[in-house]
């Protein structure tokens, strides 16, 4: 991601300069998955062509290839000396592109890019036979790593097995589709290392599910059994406090009794007090009463009373 023509210039132009510079065989490995653009196919084609791409070496680059060519090329001519070193860059740099031959695709490169048939050797690889395929197979799950190693090593050989048989049985379809719908499905070797890469990686996959699982039934396993004890532990505690319970209930049950004969008690004396209440009503009303004309007849006394007073005030000692 991110990856694109300046960055694959910069990474080719390294190869370039070490296969030149340090005269050492340099083995440049590119495959088709790894085309971003076309144009990295163009800059292949010239280094398989020439040994050169156009305008990928800055001045300065050009300085370090002269100063350190200079003492193995037999002239001083710049012009010479960057020849030895195209010519030194050809003999060290090896290219090993690896392609599918399936579809078009593959067809319109080789077209395009003529010095990919021209200056290359093509190595073709066909189906792997059975016991290829067992060995590749025995050899990936020898080395598998993590939590299923061990699973995976146990049965290397049963698992050897049934990936051949799963391979060589597609392989047995897609040539039965052939004849029958003439479609055709590729099994390459690449589809058969990504179907144990697969098988790896969802063996590791299911055995950390179920290692969290058989935790979780441990752990279940744990609380119940303490649950259980708990259990116990409450019904031990229940029966020793059993006979105070009785005691407490006996207890309880003759406090009610009590309260019972004292609310009935308690009922004989407000029966009582409420005939006593009763009559004292009566009384009070008939005292109020009583009250009531003795006002009335002193609101009628008083006057006469204050005007006696005031009669007396007026008598003198001759009447």
């Amino acid at each position: 991601r991110g990856y694109d023509i300046p960055q694959f210039r910069e990474d080719l132009k390294g190869l370039l300069l070490e296969a030149g510079r340090s005269g050492k065989p340099v083995v440049f490995l590119f495959s088709d998955t790894q085309i971003v653009r076309e144009q990295f196919l163009e800059d292949i084609n010239n280094v398989l062509n020439v040994g050169d791409v156009p305008n990928i070496y800055l001045s300065e680059d050009y300085e370090r290839i002269i100063n350190s060519t200079r003492e193995k090329c037999a002239s001083d001519n710049r012009r010479s000396i960057i020849r030895y070193y195209i010519q030194l860059v050809r003999d060290n740099l090896h290219v090993i592109f690896c392609v599918s031959p399936i579809g078009d695709q593959f067809r319109n490169r080789l077209r395009m890019f003529p010095s990919l048939v021209n200056c290359m050797t093509i190595d073709w690889f066909t189906k792997w036979p059975s016991e290829a395929l067992k060995q590749v197979a025995n050899r990936l799950f020898g080395k598998a790593k993590g939590g299923c190693a061990e699973t995976v090593q146990k049965y290397q050989a049963k698992l050897s097995e049934m990936c051949v048989i799963m391979h060589t049985t597609i392989e047995d379809q897609s040539e039965e589709m052939w004849n029958t719908l003439k479609r055709r499905n590729y099994t390459t070797p690449t589809s058969y290392l990504s179907l144990l890469a697969s098988y790896l990686t969802m063996l590791e996959h299911s055995m950390t599910e179920n290692d969290e699982q058989l935790k979780r039934f441990h752990g279940g396993l744990d609380k119940l059994a303490s649950t259980s004890t708990m259990v116990e532990k409450l019904k031990k505690d229940f029966q020793e406090m059993q006979p105070k319970l009785e005691k407490a209930s006996k207890e309880a049950e003759l406090q009610g009794k009590e309260i019972a004969r004292g609310k009935e008690a308690a009922d004989k004396v407000r029966s009582v007090v409420e005939v006593e209440e009763t009559k004292c009503k009566k009384i009070m009303d008939e005292a109020e009463v009583i009250r009531a004309e003795c006002q009335a007849g002193l609101d009628k006394a008083m006057p006469v009373f204050y005007q006696a007073q005031e009669a007396l005030k007026t008598l003198e000692k001759r009447d």
